[in-house]
């Protein structure tokens, strides 16, 4: 066996090669010069970083697929980790779990059917709506409904999205017969 302290420095064992000292990151422990250890962790940070990007990719194609095939708990799921997030930026109560809000088919308020739009929520995107906003997210005080229902509602209340709603059918009506 070679004998790594050699006159005049240290054995690389990555480039065979006797080294001065000076040339380890620490002589006492490492066997291989900076130039050798440094090439080795470049190599390897590549190696692992496509590895990772890989592992990445697939997980999201994995989510994405099981979306598509209408994975509802996925989708309740995902909703809940949102709606979490929305709960601490308003300081609103949260004790929900993803068995509190099924995703349904079709929305409950407008007939929609529900989807899952990666990136970029669409009017079908299934939404959890705050019924008594002050309230947060507790059972009994969310339900799912498509973004376009969610969005009429906003800051609303029953009898105001009623009263909309009849000033509209009233304009129409009046408009059609004149």
């Amino acid at each position: 066996m070679r004998s790594h302290l050699c006159p005049g420095g240290r054995f690389c064992s990555g480039c065979n090669s006797v080294k001065p000292l000076s040339e380890f990151f620490n002589w006492k422990t490492h066997r291989r010069c900076k130039a050798c250890t440094n090439t080795e962790n470049r190599a390897s940070y590549h190696r692992n970083k496509a590895a990772v990007r890989i592992t990445q990719r697939a997980y999201e194609q994995r989510v994405q697929e099981r979306a598509r095939n209408g994975d509802r708990e996925l989708h309740s799921k995902m909703l809940v980790s949102s709606a979490r997030v929305r709960a601490r930026r308003f300081n609103v109560p949260f004790s929900i779990t993803w068995r509190d809000v099924p995703v349904p088919e079709r929305c409950p308020a407008l007939g929609l059917a529900l989807k899952l739009n990666r990136g970029k929520m669409g009017p079908d995107s299934a939404t959890i709506d705050r019924i008594v906003p002050r309230l947060g997210y507790v059972p009994g005080n969310v339900v799912v409904v498509s973004l376009k229902a969610n969005l009429i509602k906003t800051d609303a209340t029953a009898a105001d999205i009623l009263r909309v709603g009849m000033f509209y059918a009233n304009i129409t009506t009046t408009e059609i017969a004149v």
